[in-house]
């Protein structure tokens, strides 16, 4: 059983938008749910979205570290080395091996080893691969929304709430998920970020105010509009 999890530095960025006492009762959550398994309930929107990202993450380890049991109990199953026939049954075991000196160990590894060097086949020992170069830092994305088709990076969803509150970015983020899952984001969103701020100027998902009736429109039978024209004195 597992007696240690990981929790990233990434998850400071969110951490520092709670208080203290708001970050001491969600490390509980995050402690009960690693080793309970018990989800939470009823947690403030800003906590629900980091829940939904560090748990993503903890199952992923948990996963990892499964696997990696599993195999490490198949290899022990298979034993160790087979024995050879040469283990059991020696052709001449009255015959005593020759002794290897420290003299002629030492000179034949120093000869090769010149020798080699002088080959150019061996690298330096201590030469560490050429770094690769990026043009641009890795961006690390966490999925939110219950069927996960939104992607934010932490910095994109900080900003996100600061520019429209937890409670607008909660919904918003509910309501494009599911959208998305719905049509199998036939619009091929990729830019999350940008699709969230769309959804907000333009007022997805909210009721549009029903336009005018136009003037002509009859809202009357005809005999009660004769009868509203004599009280008015037209005919």
């Amino acid at each position: 059983m597992k007696n240690s999890f990981i929790l990233y530095h990434e998850y400071q960025e969110h951490f520092n938008l709670l208080t203290d006492e708001e970050l001491g009762k969600f490390m509980r959550v995050i402690f009960d749910y690693e080793i309970n398994g018990t989800l939470p309930d009823n947690l403030p929107p800003m906590q629900k979205m980091a829940f939904s990202f560090i748990k993503k993450d903890l199952d992923d380890n948990r996963e990892k570290y499964n696997v990696k049991i599993e195999a490490n109990k198949a290899n022990g199953s298979k034993g160790g080395r087979p024995k050879t026939e040469s283990d059991g049954n020696p052709e001449n075991p009255d015959e005593p091996k020759k002794a290897v000196s420290v003299s002629d160990t030492v000179s034949d590894t120093v000869s090769d080893t010149v020798s080699d060097f002088s080959n150019g086949d061996i690298a330096r020992a201590d030469a560490q691969p050429a770094p690769k170069k990026t043009d641009k830092p890795v961006k690390q994305y966490h999925r939110h929304g219950q069927y996960g088709w939104i992607k934010l990076t932490d910095d994109e969803l900080s900003k996100l709430c600061k520019d429209y509150g937890e409670t607008a970015i909660t919904h918003y983020i509910e309501y494009i998920d599911e959208y998305a899952q719905t049509t199998k984001n036939k619009n091929g969103y990729s830019d999350w970020n940008l699709v969230i701020r769309k959804a907000i100027r333009e007022k997805w998902g909210e009721p549009k105010p029903q336009a005018r009736a136009s003037p002509e429109q009859n809202y009357y039978t005809e005999e009660e509009r004769q009868e509203r024209l004599k009280k008015l004195g037209v005919i």
